[in-house]
């Protein structure tokens, strides 16, 4: 099942900065006693990257001249990421909940590179803290004979990490499933036996 919370995958704790450890303590401790509420989940906002890649919903992914793009069942949230692209230049850049991303094939692996997100979101569901610096590195490719898709995803973010750090998703291929209508305030599937990509 999509992870809570992600971690190294080298199974090294997670380097906070004394201001980062302090912060994601906090969150934790404010959730669990009510005095803070996940504002993601209340007001149904996206939830970036790469905390959208924990959501246990399905989405695909689609390869068009130019351009990958990720469309995502949860809260229809979708990521056109042009391919050989430059980022916009850095005075004209306007925060967003998903970043600015770009990307590039390194043979058969698709690098997907990201910058100028909000700090409205949490990296992960269990709370991951992050400023206006962070930066998200993917490395996308295809496992198993195709079957599943495995994303290798840095975290660089100086004010809250003392080093950046990767993560391990994994995603299996399911041809049975099929992205649903997503209404935020209504019950809705929930798959959350194993990642899902399509």
């Amino acid at each position: 099942s999509p992870p809570q919370a992600l971690r190294p995958a080298n199974g090294t704790p997670v380097p906070f900065t004394p201001a980062g450890r302090s912060e994601y303590d906090s969150y934790v401790s404010g959730l669990k006693s009510g005095k803070i509420e996940d504002s993601t989940r209340k007001y149904c906002l996206p939830d970036g990257i790469p905390r959208l890649l924990t959501a246990p919903f399905p989405f695909e992914v689609v390869h068009t001249p130019g351009q990958v793009t990720f469309l995502h069942e949860a809260r229809h949230v979708y990521r056109a990421v042009p391919i050989d692209g430059m980022h916009i230049n850095a005075d004209l850049l306007i925060e967003s909940y998903m970043g600015d991303a770009v990307g590039r094939w390194d043979g058969d692996t698709l690098v997907i590179n990201s910058l100028g997100f909000n700090t409205e979101t949490r990296l992960d569901p269990s709370g991951l803290p992050h400023s206006g610096k962070l930066q998200v590195s993917e490395r996308w490719r295809r496992i198993d004979g195709g079957k599943r898709l495995q994303a290798d995803i840095t975290i660089e973010d100086p004010d809250v990490y003392t080093a950046p750090w990767t993560t391990r998703l994994t995603f299996a291929s399911r041809n049975d499933l099929k992205i649903e209508e997503y209404v935020c305030g209504t019950k809705h599937r929930d798959l959350t036996q194993s990642g899902v990509a399509k």
